[in-house]
């Protein structure tokens, strides 16, 4: 028959009782001791006095003071405005209120680490930018009468308005920095820069070069000013550089009113010049008005 000792069981039992509630006991005082510990930090005083400093110097000053370690998350800590703080046996979080005001970042407090960051933008800040501000105004010439049809655009941007039959614009552009420039045909281009204002009256002058330029009509030589036919130019500049096997293909689709076509397709064979010729759809040709 086995004999059973229930003493040494029981005592073995209440052995592990003791010792668990001993380690509960333990990790009890430990959390106590962390937060008296951070509860100490956060009461700790603070007294500065600075005028018209950097941000982060004052932040460093109060770090030393505390004991807590600062953190900068993705901050550019040099944008933010002078602080000027005189305070005496002020709690943490009233000195840090004060230094934080007006400032482009926020701060957080996690046990014994101060932690400064930016602030979120809000939709208000996002909309204000990308704003734009709206100008108007009238386009006139030489005379003071409005110029119709005439371009204006923000140089360096997408935006662009035309002058309607007085002469009057609107336009948004990207702010108070941006420059417009004001085009007509036959007129010297004109650039402002908007400024503060919001209305313009903008007079443009002809262009004397372009009205100078000779005009030859076959039977006499006249300016262009004076010419009261319909002339077009073609520059050696506009085409010096097209691949193309031949001149007269080179010219197609460059002067209105003149068509230039191969109709046979033989090689070696000549195009036809057709000069305000045929306007209807039609494979005939005008002998009177066809060069060949």
């Amino acid at each position: 028959m086995k004999l059973y000792d229930f003493n040494s069981y029981r005592n073995s039992y209440v052995k592990n009782k003791i010792l668990l509630t001993m380690k509960l006991s333990i990790a009890m005082l430990l959390l106590i001791m962390f937060q008296v510990n951070a509860s100490t930090l956060a009461q700790k005083k603070v007294t500065l006095s600075e005028s018209n400093v950097t941000l982060e110097k004052v932040l460093k000053s109060i770090t030393k003071q505390t004991g807590y370690d600062l953190v900068f998350i993705a901050t550019d800590i040099s944008i933010a405005k002078p602080v000027t703080i005189h305070v005496r046996d002020a709690s943490l979080e009233e000195t840090l209120d004060l230094c934080f005001i007006n400032q482009p970042f926020e701060y957080s407090l996690d046990t014994k680490t101060l932690i400064v960051q930016e602030k979120p933008k809000t939709n208000l800040q996002t909309k204000k930018s990308v704003a734009f501000l709206s100008i108007s105004g009238k386009v006139l010439d030489e005379t003071g009468q409005g110029l119709p049809g005439a371009s204006v655009k923000e140089l360096g941007g997408s935006n662009v308005a035309q002058t309607d039959s007085k002469g009057e614009f609107k336009l948004n552009v990207g702010g108070p920095e941006s420059s417009i420039s004001i085009s007509f045909v036959g007129y010297v281009t004109k650039t402002l820069k908007v400024g503060s204002e919001k209305t313009f009256n903008i007079r443009l002058v002809p262009n004397p070069n372009l009205l100078k330029d000779a005009v030859v009509i076959g039977y006499q030589t006249v300016s262009r000013r004076t010419s009261t036919a319909a002339v077009s130019t073609v520059k050696a500049k506009d085409i010096e550089n097209l691949p193309s096997p031949s001149f007269d293909q080179l010219l197609q689709g460059r002067v209105a009113g003149v068509n230039i076509q191969n109709y046979s397709g033989e090689p070696g064979s000549r195009p036809t010049f057709t000069v305000r010729g045929n306007t209807a759809m039609s494979r005939t040709v005008n002998a009177a008005n066809a060069l060949s």
